[in-house]
């Protein structure tokens, strides 16, 4: 096992073996609050919040996306999550959603940036409305790709949904999200700790290993 101090993995997003698949994010929402990989944003009375009456199964929370007031004041309500895939191919997302009541605008939908959120592309459309939530995979490589653009550093993945009713009216649901990616390997040079602007790359020679993990004062 590799032991570190806490200053070599000050850049470190994520630890895998090189050419492996990884499992990069995963969230079930099982907090009142979202975590700190989230963040929410929005115009006018937009909401965002967890939700027991909008979620998938029959324990712990889903995500639910609306305006909190019924007028003719038309909101949009953003749920973000910034990823670094730097490091990573056939990058894929998956999750529960349930489209409540919205009616199709061209500003709902799933929408991705990679330069921090100074552009967002759309990626994914909602589907109808239904009562109950069905799983989804969105393949963020080949959608990245299909906009020309590359995965990098600065990822953001947006829900976002647009209308001017609470739900059940309208608004949309998400629970279960999953991202998981191919590690690609590393042409920087060296062994052990090598840090670099986004990251820190971990080699070691141990051809009879059937497990690699890194330990230091950043784990415990």
């Amino acid at each position: 096992m590799m032991r570190f101090t806490t200053a070599a993995v000050a850049a470190l997003s994520s630890i895998s073996l090189m050419g492996s698949a990884a499992t990069l994010f995963t969230d079930s929402f099982n907090s009142t609050t979202l975590g700190p990989a989230w963040s929410a944003s929005g115009t006018n009375q937009w909401r965002v919040r967890t939700s027991t009456t909008y979620r998938n199964g029959t324990s712990g929370y889903g995500v639910t996306l609306d305006d909190s007031v019924g007028d003719n004041v038309y909101s949009t309500s953003r749920l973000d999550l910034k990823m670094n895939l730097a490091t990573y191919s056939n990058v894929v997302l998956t999750f529960r959603f349930r489209n409540v009541g919205e009616e199709n605008d061209s500003s709902d939908g799933l929408f991705l940036s990679t330069d921090n959120g100074a552009t967002f592309s759309k990626i994914w459309s909602f589907p109808a409305i239904s009562s109950t939530f069905s799983l989804y995979t969105v393949n963020v490589s080949s959608a990245a790709a299909s906009i020309g653009k590359a995965l990098g550093p600065n990822c953001i993945i947006r829900w976002q949904q647009y209308d001017n009713y609470p739900l059940s009216s309208d608004g949309v649901a998400l629970d279960d999200v999953t991202i998981t990616g191919d590690v690609v390997a590393s042409t920087r040079s060296g062994v052990g700790a090598i840090p670099y602007t986004n990251g820190t790359t971990f080699r070691v020679w141990a051809p009879n290993a059937s497990a690699v993990a890194v330990a230091g004062s950043f784990n415990g």
